[in-house]
Formats: C-alpha cells, sequence, structure tokens
C-alpha cells in the first residue's frame, strides 16, 4: 500500500504523560503504533530500554500482536529522559492561598452574623423593654 505524494494523511495519536506508580523518571514518551513485525524484545532493543520499563507503562499490550499503540519512554534533544512532572495536577498556590483567605473571611462573616443575632440582639430588646417601664414595673405610655 503507497500513500500518494502530496496527499494528506490524517493520524490519531495518544498521549501519555507518564504513571508516578510506575517511575518518576520517565516523563516524555514517543507513541508507537504496533506492526505485524514488531514483539517486546525488538521494541525494547530499537527504543534502547528494557521489555520490563515496557511492560510497565504498557500493562495491557500484547506486544505480539501487531496492533494498538505502545508508549516509550523517549530522550529529549539532549539525550536524556526528562522526569515525570508530578506538580502539572491540582491547584496552584495562589489557588490555594485565595481559597484559604476566602474561607476564612467566610467564616469571620459568619460567625459576627451568629455574634448578631444571639448576643446583641436579645441585649438590644432586653434594653427597650427596660427603657419603656418605669420605676414601679408599669408601662410607660409617652
Amino acid at each position: 500500500f503507497q500513500i500518494p505524494a502530496g496527499a494528506t494523511v490524517n493520524v490519531s495519536v495518544n498521549c501519555s504523560c507518564g504513571d508516578a506508580s510506575v517511575s518518576n523518571d520517565y516523563g516524555l514518551f514517543l507513541t508507537y503504533p504496533l506492526r505485524d513485525a514488531d514483539n517486546l524484545s525488538s521494541l525494547a532493543q530499537l527504543s534502547n530500554t528494557t521489555p520490563a520499563l515496557l511492560t510497565e507503562y504498557n500493562p495491557n499490550l500484547n506486544f505480539n500482536q501487531g496492533q494498538g499503540i505502545a508508549f516509550i519512554p523517549f530522550r529529549d534533544e539532549n539525550g536524556s529522559y526528562r522526569p515525570l512532572d508530578a506538580s502539572g495536577g491540582g491547584l496552584g498556590a495562589g489557588a490555594i492561598a485565595g481559597i484559604s483567605v476566602g474561607t476564612v473571611a467566610a467564616l469571620v462573616f459568619v460567625a459576627i452574623g451568629l455574634l448578631y443575632l444571639y448576643v446583641y440582639k436579645p441585649k438590644a430588646k432586653e434594653s427597650s423593654l427596660l427603657q419603656s417601664t418605669d420605676k414601679d414595673g408599669y408601662a410607660n405610655n409617652k
């Protein structure tokens, strides 16, 4: 099968960013579509990795079927493996600080509201009742 020169070929590429449960040493991966001639040992030799490492990153892949996509730890332009950047997920420090400040402010606001409802308001009501009676306990109708 030949693809004509100048033809557009659409290729779906799956992405893998590594797996911290396997190793933090590998963060850059090559997406490799398996061919009929490929097997685990030939792919390990081609990629200069070990069969065990390929199996760890591709646990459900049968390397002898000639189909599927293998994720292979890949070296950068300097020939080094890039480590997995575990800090890429989750919230940043600024977001965490903002959420913390917002939570504290909301709790203070609720505390002030409860203080007003249960302490200040009953005292104000009691004070207005005391002012509306005279010395003998009779209501003042002014």
